[in-house]
């Protein structure tokens, strides 16, 4: 069962065995194994609203109005930050 409360999925992205569920308004970034269909939160950040999500190639998450912000974070498949794509126009 998906526990984020009233926080509505905003987007989905499938990487390897583990569906990413990108919520709005508090819930964060949850991984779902859908192999054992279990929920996890995907980073110790966890921000409190989330976009659109993308998995590239290598393995990075990208993720889209972290906190409200017009800007994309970059995760590494692990769920740390490692970067951001500030966005001006």
């Amino acid at each position: 069962q998906f526990n984020g409360g009233g926080n509505f999925p905003t987007g989905l992205a499938v990487s390897g065995d583990q569906l990413l569920i990108s919520t709005f308004a508090g819930a964060g970034v949850y991984s779902y194994d859908l192999n054992t269909a279990n929920f996890t939160s995907f980073n110790s950040l966890n921000p409190t609203a989330n976009g659109m999500i993308a998995v590239a190639g290598n393995g990075n998450v990208y993720v889209g109005g972290v906190q409200f912000s017009s800007d994309v974070s970059v995760f590494n498949s692990s769920g740390v930050q490692t970067g951001s794509i500030i966005i001006t126009d």
